[in-house]
């Protein structure tokens, strides 16, 4: 996957595979990447979610949930945590949206976009606040 992404998109990924380390997940999942946009208190992301209505502190309470019920081990056998299929999915999705608008680079809007898109628990956790992807398209400025 040969991806570019914006100096926010990189922070954004490293944080959800620092998050997933962290709480001994092996796989990075969307939740982790949820969380790590909600955590730019004042990046794109959380402004774009704020645009639709939807509350980002409850958003990312709820991707804290998500990350919470995830399987985990813990000792020496964690590891860095790869990327999973639906993460992948995710980021294929920002990358077709950031085509579609014109841009070269992945930015956290393109992010938050393509996990809205997905038919996963974070797709569902989005929609149920009300960003679903076309209130966040809807959104963009």
């Amino acid at each position: 996957m040969d991806v570019k992404f914006t100096t926010k998109s990189q922070e954004a990924l490293s944080a959800a595979a620092m998050n997933a380390s962290t709480a001994g997940n092996p796989q990075l999942e969307p939740a982790h990447l949820l969380k790590a946009l909600m955590d730019q208190r004042e990046g794109v992301a959380v402004a774009l979610l704020r645009a639709t209505g939807a509350d980002p502190d409850a958003v990312s309470v709820q991707a804290s949930s998500a990350i919470k019920a995830l399987p985990s081990t813990s000792g020496s056998s964690v590891q860095q945590a790869q990327l999973s299929r639906q993460s992948m999915q995710a980021i294929q999705a920002a990358q077709n949206e950031a085509d579609k608008l014109g841009d070269s680079f992945v930015s956290t809007e393109h992010l938050l976009l393509g996990l809205s898109a997905g038919s996963d628990a974070v797709g569902k956790l989005m929609r149920d606040a009300g960003a679903s992807h076309e209130a966040l398209l809807a959104a963009l400025p």
